[in-house]
């Protein structure tokens, strides 16, 4: 159960590698649309992952456009 501090360790370790993967993703100039289809994940949970706008900034850091 989710009362296991093992399973509860795991579980917010995939969460983080998640948020990893949808900011590398974002980085590569993926859309929100894109990183939920490749993810099994819905798109509102993708937006709701991050704060306003910052997988745009992901996206202009990954292509070099600072600003």
């Amino acid at each position: 159960t989710m009362d296991d501090p093992a399973i509860a360790k795991i579980a917010k370790d995939v969460e983080f590698l998640k948020k990893v993967m949808i900011l590398d993703l974002a980085s590569r100039g993926f859309s929100q649309e894109d990183i939920s289809s490749l993810l099994g994940v819905g798109q509102s949970t993708v937006s709701t992952m991050f704060p306003k706008d910052l997988l745009k900034k992901a996206k202009r850091l990954g292509s070099g456009k600072l600003t």
